[in-house]
């Protein structure tokens, strides 16, 4: 495939930019968290959840860095001119969402997932019918809100964590017996940490359901009915 100049092109050069592509083509993932991280102003998690408060409940490293966010398709867009995604950006239904033990009905969330390495960035605009992530705003445009920990046996992590003070804040997802579990609560450790922690329990026939794959094709997927964006 040639563009206007006659020049080849690789058909995957469409999922981003082609600027984006060769600027970091050649860059580690490290480098370019760096600049996802410098660019929005969060810190790194090693930084904001450190391995003592990890080893005290039993948590592995979080992977995921849950990002509130005023304009989930311009945080993702910013994020992908650095070298990051491509990213998936959809408006769900929050299935089972209670908020501090409350059932909150109608409630539906503005996200965007995407990857560098293997590091997943999330960003969560205000949603609707929960003040859950805007609130975490304070007047930026975005803001770290929680740390994403994937691990099994949420109700005994969570446990942990409730008893020593810090309260289930939101939890929600889908159960279908062994079949398939959509299990994320969210612990409220702003005392402790400045931000949530959020488990997340995914499986399917009662083992680990790795979603990683399938949000890194959707994302794919949907970044080639995207136009090419300038870096600037």
């Amino acid at each position: 495939m040639r563009d206007a100049h006659g020049t080849d092109v690789r058909p995957e050069a469409s999922l981003v930019t082609r600027g984006v592509r060769n600027r970091s083509a050649h860059d580690a993932p490290d480098e370019v968290l760096r600049r996802v991280l410098d660019h929005f102003a969060l810190p790194k998690l090693s930084d904001a959840v450190p391995n003592d408060v990890l080893t005290r409940f039993g948590l592995v490293r979080p992977t995921q860095y849950g990002v509130a966010c005023r304009d989930v398709k311009r945080a993702c867009a910013e994020a992908e001119r650095l070298g990051a995604g491509p990213f998936v950006v959809a408006t769900i239904d929050a299935v089972g969402w209670r908020e501090r033990g409350v059932r909150v009905p109608g409630c539906r969330l503005d996200v965007g997932l995407g990857f560098v390495g293997n590091t997943q960035i999330e960003f969560l605009g205000p949603g609707r019918r929960t003040r859950f992530y805007s609130d975490a705003l304070d007047g930026a445009d975005a803001r770290l809100h929680h740390a994403g920990i994937y691990q099994r046996g949420v109700e005994s992590l969570g446990a942990h964590l409730v008893a020593a003070g810090h309260p289930e804040a939101v939890r929600g997802g889908l159960h279908l017996g062994a079949a398939l579990s959509f299990d994320f609560r969210y612990y409220d450790t702003r005392d402790a940490l400045g931000i949530y922690l959020e488990v997340l329990d995914f499986r399917v026939l009662d083992r680990p359901l790795i979603m990683d794959p399938f949000i890194r094709v959707g994302a794919r997927i949907a970044a080639l009915g995207r136009p090419a964006r300038s870096t600037g």
